[in-house]
This record gives C-alpha cells, structure tokens and sequence, in this order.
C-alpha cells in the first residue's frame, strides 16, 4: 500500500492506476493535477518559485506565486522565473551548524536547487542565492567577481553576478550570486559594489527578516525575467 505525499490518502492496495511516482515519491491523481502538474497561467507574467506566497512576491501584479502549497520542484512552464531555492545545505553550514555539526548532509536539498536550474534554463529568468553557494561549484557555475558586473557562469549561455541587496533597502549586507539564462539585454541596471554603510545586524535579525527580500529587489528580479527569450545571448 502506498501513501500519498501530499494528501497521505492511501492506495486500493498495491494498484497505482492514476498514481504518479516524482523523485522517489508518490502523488495521487488528484494531488497531481490540481497542486503539481500544472497550475493556470493565464493572467501571470512570471512564475517565482520557492517563495512564500504571501510575501513580497505576492505584491507584484502579474507574478505567480508558488509556496509551501505549490511544491516548485514540480514547476513545468511555460512562464519565466525567479527561482529562490532553499539555501541552508549549500552554505557555510550546511552539514547542520554549529551546534549539531554534520547532523545534514551538505547539498541534499531535496533537489530543489536542480529544479530551479531546470527551470531558468528551460523558461528563461533568474536564480538568487547567497554569496558563496556551494551550489555554483556542485553544478559547474563558474564564481561571479564580488565587485560586480555580469560574467559568464557556463558554456551553455548563463550568466553570473554578486549583488548586495542592503542597496535595495534590506537592513544586512545580504550578498547574493544570481544565475541568469534566456534573458535578453539590455538588462536593467545594477547597483554594484560591497556595501559598507548597510546595517549588520545578521545576529539581531529573525531567520524571517534575513530571508527577506526588498521588494525593490524583487521587482528588479522580476523585470529581468520579464526580458526572458530565445535564444540566450
């Protein structure tokens, strides 16, 4: 008998007619269809995956937001994205930190910054994570310089940047590397360069207001995308 990962309904025995198995785990018909497979696209512009459905993202007419309820390792098109896959295995301490050190296994995200890979390179837009991703170097995405300036991140057409997003209005520094494909130049303009006089105060915030986003960051993400086309320049 097997049991759905999302609604836990269990199969009629061991017949999976209309079952659907993704990553090792299965999905009745119903879940499938109505959370997964597909979601509507008319009226949306962009798709931001990983995010929460009710944050900055939600603010922003035309975008598409796929939260704890949409699981975006399913996302299959055909909008362009703002991926912010989950970073906590990919960074300084991603074995579990420093308390319970090597409790997690570094880079088992669930496959979720894959999927966001699949995605921008599928759809076209953009992927942020934090300055030093382990990601980059597990996925063969050449390091963007820290000064900034767009750089090529592969072979294939991605390109790389460092941006802070303190000058777009977050309270910490909060570096990030994005990973960009199928997107058309000119690109917006960026505001490139360490911030100094940002506030750092990383130790004092909550994990909800490190993992922010500006939202005149989230807009500049999703007007990047919004040049997405075919073929990568």
């Amino acid at each position: 008998m097997i049991t759905c990962n999302y609604c836990s309904t269990e199969s009629p025995g061991w017949d999976l007619t209309g079952w659907v198995k993704s990553k090792g785990e299965f999905y009745c018909s119903p879940c499938w269809e109505e959370n997964f497979h597909c979601l509507k696209t008319e009226g949306f512009s962009i798709a931001a995956l990983f995010v929460d459905a009710e944050g900055v993202y939600s603010s922003i007419s035309g975008v598409q937001c796929w939260g704890l309820e949409h699981d975006a390792r399913f996302y299959k098109g055909s909008l362009p994205v703002v991926a912010h896959p989950p970073c906590q295995r990919w960074g300084n301490f991603n074995h579990g930190g420093p308390a319970k050190p090597w409790t997690e296994v570094p880079g088992a995200d669930g496959g979720c910054f894959a999927a966001a890979l699949f995605a921008v390179r599928n759809y076209g837009g953009v992927i942020e994570h934090p300055k030093g991703s382990k990601a980059w170097k597990a996925f063969e995405l050449k390091q963007p310089a820290l000064k900034g300036g767009w750089s090529r991140a592969d072979s294939g057409g991605g390109w790389t940047c460092c941006v802070y997003q303190s000058k777009y209005g977050h309270e910490a520094p909060k570096a990030s590397w994005l990973y960009l494909f199928r997107v058309s130049p000119p690109w917006p303009i960026f505001r490139w360069g360490c911030d100094d006089n940002a506030l750092n105060r990383v130790q004092e915030m909550s994990k909800k207001q490190r993992e922010a986003t500006p939202l005149e960051f989230a807009k500049l993400l999703v007007s990047l995308s919004l040049k997405t086309s075919w073929p990568s320049p």
